[in-house]
């Protein structure tokens, strides 16, 4: 599982307590529906005052597939804007670019024979 890693500083004289979030968005428009942004995950951080603490956020891998309408989840290869920090310190920023065909990684069982949506 990818992993992104941010140094985070404590410009201040007063301990604190900050919370880095992971956000992933599709980079570019494609076939499938994507959320503008969405969280693949987050790190709370203690750092005192004038110190710095580096954070690593690892993407979940949900930030990059999708479910097609036959339950069928999978990897869609494609560029993905990766950003990763908060406020007030803002975002770092990077690309995860994912090669290949679609790769499935999960399917629904399917409705067994002679059931009905009764």
């Amino acid at each position: 599982m990818p992993a992104c890693t941010v140094t985070v500083t404590n410009k201040g004289s007063i301990d604190t307590d900050v919370v880095v979030l992971g956000l992933a968005s599709r980079a570019a428009p494609d076939n499938f529906e994507w959320p503008i942004q969405q969280l693949f995950g987050f790190e709370r951080v203690h750092v005192k005052g004038g110190d710095h603490a580096t954070v690593t956020v690892h993407l979940a891998p949900q930030a990059i597939t999708r479910v097609d309408s036959d339950g069928t989840e999978s990897v869609v290869p494609g560029a993905y804007d990766l950003r990763l920090g908060g406020e007030p310190q803002g975002f770092a920023t990077a690309t995860l670019v994912v090669t290949g065909q679609p790769k499935v990684v999960s399917r629904l069982p399917k409705k067994p024979a002679g059931l009905d949506n009764k």
